[in-house]
Formats: structure tokens, C-alpha cells, sequence
């Protein structure tokens, strides 16, 4: 017993998700459609168990799209069950509305009870030693709870990654959207749970700040793999934000800047990750010194200091403030250009996710100075107070990471200050850099 499902949903994540759940509990044959025309057509001209689609927001042609879907079915004999999700109410009774996202357990659990699927013909169902998984349903960032194994050239099958391992965008454009992983048959749902809801639960809990700190900075890492691919899915979005909550946890458990940068230079986070979380330590602090600076401020900021380098999968690609800086570096043309419009493609995905603060997109795009975040050491003096400020501390953070030991003293610390006014010499930046001044270096 296959049941046969249709599903379109441009959300990704949700997509993915839907199909990993459907194929594991309920042995659904799965058809993914890109275009709602196409899914039309299949459906005159074939019988279907199933058929799930999201509508957005934004669509104006909900009605158009209701008929379509009812039209095939109207007088054919076997009826699929149809789930719409962002509707509130259907003129077809064939058509389930969901307005809001419908759990993956409701809607495997409505199918199943279609097609007459229990969990006790699941339990029996001989699915063979090792349960395989299409390499299309998976998204980088996602980590494994059980091993997972692949079949090689030969035929044979081999290990791929092991538990606490990570899908990244190298190793999926690897397997081909055509592959298989497999997983032993006993741990298959054990290992669809868990994806992408793992690291976030952990997030949103109490925990010593060492183990913080390292936990943060992997979910920076699953989010920065994700948005190479151009999207912030939902449950990635979501994840982002345990990620910058996780920080702001961090940054407020420290009262000085040298009890912070020990704290991240003891872990073996990425050099990102300890550049994104002491640049929001140190804007947190003049944010709440500076007269124009509200809760707003500070929310956009810490937003701004998680997403301005996520484009950025190299550490030491966070240093280069100019573009003649990358002439004579062993860059090949597609990494020259992801470093010069780090900030635009980054501000281009966020720009999509509504519930982030409003602005952020803009304030990315300005965070080297230039206005509309092509390239490198391009000043402008039209951009936002905070996309300002964003600069002077990105300098500050520079100096901190790379030259620890003149930090610490004052002196140096002093002359690194003053320093800022002959590099920015612009009224803006002049009345801006005064406050690392009163920053709380050390108890």
C-alpha cells in the first residue's frame, strides 16, 4: 500500500519537512511540484491519493486556484483529500483550508486515516535492514542523530557521516539530487525528528556559557550554510533567532570586554562567530550611552551583528576592508565576488523574512560604509547612525581580534582610538567615535 501524494510549497524547509515525515509514516510515493500548473495537469490525467499545497500571503488568484484544484476531481470517482494551507475557508468541501501552518503531525496523520494507514501497519511494514532517504529532502545545516550511509561506485554501502555530523552545501551538491543516504530502518523517524529542531530546543535553554557559547556558534555555522543556497527558510529563520537571543545571553553574562574575549578565545568557534558576538558586546554598550539609541536600536543591532558576514564561509575573509586587497590573494572569480557583495546577498535573503526587524536589510547593505553594499571601502556619508556606528565598531572589533595584546594596554588602546579619526575623518564618524572611550575593557 503506496499512497500517492502531490505536494507544492515554495517554502523549502516546510517542503522538505513535509515529505521526510510523509515518506517514513506513511510509505507515500511523493510527486514535488515547482509550478501549480503542472500539478493541475497531473491531476486530470492521473488518480491521487493526496494533495497538499501552501498558498502565500501575497496571492491575489486564491479562487482561480481553489477551481483548478477542485475541477479534476469533481466527478471522478476516487477522491483525493486536498489540503490547502493559507486559506481560511473553502467553497469546495473536497478542499480542506488550513489559514495557519498545519503541524507535520496533522497533516501525515490526515493522510494516513485517508489511505486507512495505522501506525500498526507502519510497525510491520518490512522496510528492509537500512531505510533510504532522497538527498533532495534534505538542506544544509541539518545534523544527523543516528549514522548515515551512502552506496559508493562499487555498489557498496559506506558510512557518510556520523552522529552529530552536519549536511553541508559542498557535501549535498556532492550527493546530486538523484541520491540516496540511508539510515538503519530502526532510527528512521528517530532521525526525521530531529532535524533542525535539535540545536534550537538546546538554544532556548539554561546552560553553562562555555557550552553556549559553542552550541551558538554551531547554529551560526548551520545558518550561514543555509543562506549560500539564497533562502532563510522557516525553521532556519527560527533557528536564527535562538542564535541571536543565545548571544544576547552571552554578551549581558559578561561585564568587561576582556571577560568576554577570554571567554570566546578559550572555544574553538569560528573567528565569524567571535567577530559577530564582540562587535554586539561592544555596540550594546555605547548603544546604551548614545541619546538618539532606543530598545529598538539595540534589537536591530543585535540582528545586524548576527547576519552582516553570514555570506562569508572563510574566516579570514572578514578581514578585508578594501577591494585591492584581494588583487593579489589566490582567489578564484566566484570568491572575489561573494567577499566584494557579501552584504548585498545577504541583505537580498533577509530582506524576505518579515518578522525580522524592520530596516535590517538596509542597515547589512550599509555595514562597510557604502550605501548600497557593492564592494568594499566605498564611503559614503548618506548612510544610517547605526550603519555608522556599525563601522567604527567593526574597526574596534578588527583591532581586538588580530592584535589582542596592544588591546589590553591602554596606551595602544588610546592610540588605536585616535587612529579612527584620521582614517573617518567625517563629522558623522568624529562625533561617533568618542564613546569607545568609556567602553568597560577590563575590571
Amino acid at each position: 500500500m503506496k499512497p500517492k501524494i502531490f505536494l507544492y510549497d515554495t517554502r523549502i524547509d516546510f517542503q522538505n519537512t513535509y515529505c521526510l515525515n510523509l515518506l517514513v509514516y506513511t510509505n507515500a510515493e511523493i510527486k514535488i511540484f515547482t509550478k501549480l500548473e503542472k500539478l493541475f495537469q497531473e491531476m486530470w490525467e492521473n488518480d491521487v491519493d493526496g494533495v497538499f499545497i501552501h498558498i502565500p500571503r501575497e496571492e491575489k488568484k486564491i479562487e482561480d486556484i481553489l477551481f483548478n484544484l477542485y475541477a479534476p476531481v469533481k466527478k471522478k470517482e476516487k477522491k483525493p483529500i486536498i489540503i490547502v494551507q493559507g486559506i481560511s475557508a473553502s467553497p469546495y468541501e473536497e478542499i480542506l483550508p488550513f489559514e495557519n501552518i498545519i503541524p507535520v503531525k496533522d497533516l501525515v496523520q490526515t493522510f494516513a486515516k485517508k489511505v486507512g494507514i495505522t501506525a500498526q501497519y507502519m510497525a510491520t511494514l518490512n522496510v528492509g535492514e537500512y531505510f533510504p532517504i532522497p538527498s533532495r529532502y534534505l538542506l544544509p545545516g541539518w545534523q544527523v542523530v543516528k549514522p548515515v550511509y551512502y552506496y559508493d561506485n562499487d555498489k557498496k554501502l559506506r558510512p557518510l557521516l556520523k552522529e552529530g555530523d552536519f549536511f553541508t552545501p559542498d557535501l549535498l551538491n556532492m550527493l546530486g539530487l538523484e541520491a540516496q543516504i540511508f539510515v538503519k530502518s530502526p532510527y528512521r523517524l528517530e532521525l526525521i525528528n530531529s532535524f533542525t529542531s535539535k540545536l534550537k530546543e538546546k538554544l532556548d535553554q539554561a546552560m553553562p556559557l562555555e557550552e553556549r557559547v559553542s552550541l551558538t556558534d554551531t547554529a551560526y555555522q548551520m545558518i550561514s550554510s543555509t543562506m549560500q543556497t539564497l533562502e532563510l527558510p522557516e525553521t532556519s529563520l527560527a533557528l536564527a533567532k535562538s542564535a541571536i537571543g543565545s548571544m544576547e545571553k552571552i554578551v549581558h553574562s559578561n561585564k568587561t570586554l576582556s571577560d568576554l574575549y577570554k571567554l570566546v578565545m578559550e572555544d574553538k568557534s569560528s573567528l565569524r562567530f567571535k567577530h559577530s558576538i564582540v562587535s554586539m558586546f561592544i555596540g550594546q554598550h555605547l548603544l546604551s550611552q548614545i541619546p538618539w539609541a532606543s530598545k529598538q536600536h539595540e534589537d536591530s543591532w543585535s540582528h545586524l551583528c548576527f547576519f552582516h558576514d553570514i555570506m562569508l564561509t572563510k574566516d579570514e575573509w572578514i578581514f578585508y576592508d578594501h577591494e585591492f586587497e584581494l588583487e593579489n590573494k589566490n582567489l578564484d572569480a566566484k570568491e572575489k565576488a561573494i567577499i566584494l557583495n557579501h552584504a548585498r546577498l545577504a541583505a537580498r535573503v533577509v530582506s524576505q523574512a518579515k518578522e525580522l526587524p524592520v530596516g535590517i536589510d538596509t542597515l547589512i547593505k550599509q555595514h562597510h560604509g557604502s550605501k548600497m553594499g557593492d564592494g568594499l571601502g566605498k564611503m559614503s556619508m548618506s548612510i544610517s547612525p547605526l550603519a555608522i556606528l556599525f563601522v567604527i565598531v567593526e574597526n574596534y572589533t578588527h583591532f581586538i581580534l588580530t592584535q589582542p595584546e596592544k588591546a589590553r594596554n591602554a596606551e595602544a588602546n588610546h592610540d588605536f582610538i585616535e587612529s579612527l579619526f584620521k582614517k573617518f575623518p567625517f563629522p558623522n564618524y568624529k562625533k561617533t567615535i568618542p564613546y569607545l572611550r568609556n567602553l568597560p575593557l577590563k575590571a
